[in-house]
């Protein structure tokens, strides 16, 4: 393998993969064409969450409850039926 290093290390190795795109959504003046872009998994989510016609935004069924200060190990998020929003 052409890069220096592996997951968990700051190398390239651990840095890059090799990713591609395909299907009907690809613009034909796309479609069998190499891109040097840079790109972060974050931006995958909310791409295919557009493509599929839908929000991006992650919303829980039922809303985190304050933390509590005076009990710091209690469940604010409700047996994961809760999340902070994204």
């Amino acid at each position: 393998f052409p890069l220096r290093g592996e997951k968990h290390t700051n190398f390239q190795g651990g840095m890059k993969a090799a990713a591609f795109v395909s299907g009907g959504l690809v613009p034909n003046r796309l479609r069998g064409t190499r891109s040097n872009l840079r790109i972060h998994i974050a931006d995958w989510y909310s791409t295919f969450a557009s493509l599929a016609g839908q929000s991006a935004a992650d919303k829980a069924p039922i809303s985190p409850l304050k933390p509590d200060l005076n009990h710091p190990h209690k469940d604010v998020y409700q047996k994961n039926m809760s999340w902070p929003d994204v």
